[in-house]
């Protein structure tokens, strides 16, 4: 009997329930009762995840606006009293005035002034630049013996896009000629910026005079180094001027290769003699440098040339990336495998990497929510 009461008290409870039709009028009646108003808002919410998607910038680091502007000095000799005294302090006082500075630091440590300039990031960092410029030129009182000041603005996007060695089981000699040309190919990619490389031999030209020829032609050595020098400089040969610019003009000596040297003519009295008939000539190595070398698990450590390059300021990485490994893989083909490149840092395929892992996490988050809706609301709904 108990049961059966609470069943009609509850019927009757429902049936004096009474709907209030101002809630058709709430914004959240007319957002369920637009169905096609609801589709067009997920369809254009969609829409602009995706255009945000394919505008995401490429880069593997956050840009960064802050201009920071460093100035180093060398004074060779100088203790770090010296240097603070002489080279900090004097430019320091000058910087101190520029608009826009947040905070000034510097290290005096022997030889060698640094200072470093942070300014606020609504400063322009080419007008940062310049600034420092000129109070830097003002300073007219820094040592004789001081090197220029040098001003360069960090760029914390001035990064390598590609680093990679090339190797090889033969002569280094060949290593460096190809070196050279692959640097020169990478140099004409339209999307890279620049080429630094690391490892090349420093070479210079020996001269070998023999005695023997120098007392039969009566010659000494330091009229032939006269002669040398005065036929491998350039001369001024005065200035074209046009109505917009003036250009300056030089005669320059044809001497490009070693065999060059050894056709230089050399006048003794009554002869006429190659500079190779009395000397010998060849190109050295300069002894005492510090090698590159590569060497991984598989690899035993061997001589290598090392490639850092950068894109353009305007340049997909990915296009650039992909320019320049077309131009490596020409060149290399071409040599049937004689070199060999091993990558050390690719920031493209790390961005591409990190944009993939972005695209998935975009799938797993659909594939839950529809779940979700499935298991709550049901398939429709989903």
């Amino acid at each position: 009997m108990a049961i059966k009461k609470k069943i009609v008290e509850s019927v009757s409870y429902l049936n004096s329930l009474t709907f209030d039709t101002k809630l058709f009028s709430t914004f959240q009646a007319k957002y369920i009762a637009q169905v096609r108003f609801v589709i067009l808002l997920i369809l254009s919410i969609s829409l602009l995840g995706i255009v945000s998607f394919l505008q995401l910038p490429r880069r593997l680091n956050p840009e960064i606006k802050i201009p920071i502007v460093t100035i180093i000095t060398a004074l060779p000799g100088g203790t770090p009293e010296d240097i603070e005294s002489l080279i900090t302090v004097p430019l320091e006082d000058k910087l101190n005035n520029i608009k826009g500075k947040d905070t000034l630091t510097s290290v005096s440590s022997e030889n060698v002034s640094a200072i470093s300039l942070l300014f606020t990031s609504d400063t322009d960092p080419d007008k940062a630049r310049n600034d420092v410029d000129k109070a830097v030129a003002s300073v007219q009182d820094l040592p004789d013996d001081a090197t220029t000041p040098s001003v360069s603005i960090v760029d914390f996007d001035d990064q390598p896009f590609w680093s990679f060695v090339i190797y090889t089981d033969n002569d280094d000699a060949s290593l460096m000629r190809f070196g050279k040309r692959l640097e020169k190919a990478i140099d004409t990619v339209p999307k890279v910026g620049k080429v630094i490389t690391a490892g090349y031999e420093k070479e210079y030209i020996q001269v070998l005079f023999n005695p023997e020829k120098l007392s039969e032609y009566d010659l000494d050595p330091f009229s032939l180094s006269q002669a040398i020098k005065s036929q491998t400089h350039s001369y001024p040969a005065g200035s074209v001027k046009t109505d917009t610019s003036s250009y300056a003009l030089a005669i320059d000596a044809q001497i490009q290769s070693v065999d060059d040297i050894r056709a230089l003519r050399i006048n003794s009295a009554n002869h006429s003699i190659k500079l190779g008939d009395i000397a010998t000539i060849s190109l050295q190595s300069r002894k005492n440098e510090p090698l590159s070398l590569f060497a991984d698990h598989t690899q035993k450590p061997v001589r290598s040339i090392s490639f850092f390059v950068y894109k353009t300021s305007s340049a997909d990485i990915d296009d650039a990336a992909a320019d320049t490994k077309v131009v490596v893989d020409r060149l290399l083909d071409q040599e049937n495998e004689t070199f060999k490149l091993k990558t050390t840092m690719n920031t493209a395929d790390d961005i591409s990497k990190q944009f993939s892992e972005l695209f998935g996490e975009f799938r797993s988050t659909l594939l839950l929510v529809f779940a979700l809706l499935f298991v709550f609301l049901g398939l429709r709904q989903a």
